[in-house]
């Protein structure tokens, strides 16, 4: 999917960010991505458009990135 933002790093740098989803259900992607991975990060539905929003931490570390990225690979791109 297209990002919402340019990836331009020195301009749009942030621990927050959102990233768009195909049509999916939301609802159910979410639940799987915590029952499977006991990952949770909030799903949105705005005018139409899916994404996740994820926020990074001090204490999130690469190995977390890796897996909130298979999991929504599994929820997302298993549809």
């Amino acid at each position: 999917m297209p990002p919402f933002t340019p990836d331009e790093p020195d301009v749009w740098f942030s621990q927050l960010v959102s990233c768009p989803l195909p049509n999916i259900d939301i609802t159910e992607a979410k639940t799987r991505l915590y029952d499977e991975f006991r990952i949770e990060v909030p799903f949105i539905d705005w005018h139409g458009m899916k994404g996740v929003r994820v926020s990074f931490q001090a204490y999130n570390d690469e190995n977390d990135l890796d897996r909130l990225i298979d999991g929504l690979k599994a929820v997302v791109g298993g549809r």
